[in-house]
């Protein structure tokens, strides 16, 4: 094999490993943009404002359980004057602690956005917890702003982690 022979070998491999890997890359690009194109972010925002609705009926209706189960495993709760409260347990003695003070909860969800990726997501808007302490008598109505981040979880469900109030 002359040195032409091996250059044009040579020149013509390059030229086959650099289309390849080209369409390799546009394969990869494709592969992303279908599974992008398959999140429905809408759907899934949709869906987060359900959830609200049915922890505020779930509130309403003093169900603890169904209230603690849109928070992970790990969720931190912030709330007002308090210090964080952080895990299921800690977060479920304090729903129980609100629901015994004889509080009405509604929310007002103003907007819910959804990574592309389809796996976080958070909404935002303004809360009204009107509460009797029945330790003094006094009522108690409070307002003010919310934000709640949700993970999409293993098996498809989504979970509060971070859950703000002002």
């Amino acid at each position: 094999m002359s040195k032409l022979q091996r250059a044009m070998l040579s020149s013509f491999c390059i030229a086959i490993c650099a289309l390849s890997g080209c369409s390799q890359a546009d394969r990869q690009k494709q592969q992303s943009a279908a599974q992008a194109a398959a999140v429905d972010v809408n759907a899934i925002a949709d869906q987060i404002r359900q959830i609200e609705a049915q922890w505020v009926s779930e509130y309403a209706s003093g169900d603890t359980g169904g209230l603690v189960d849109h928070y992970a495993h790990d969720a931190t709760l912030m709330q007002p004057g308090v210090p964080a409260i952080r895990g299921m347990d800690r977060i479920a003695g304090a729903m129980a602690d609100a629901i015994k003070d004889g509080a009405a909860f509604s929310i007002n969800t103003e907007k819910v956005e959804v990574a592309k990726s389809g796996d976080w997501a958070y909404s935002r808007g303004t809360y009204t917890l009107a509460a009797t302490n029945r330790g003094n008598k006094l009522d108690g109505r409070h307002t003010g702003s919310y934000l709640t981040i949700y993970k999409k979880q293993e098996d498809g469900s989504w979970k509060a982690v971070e859950d703000i109030t002002t």
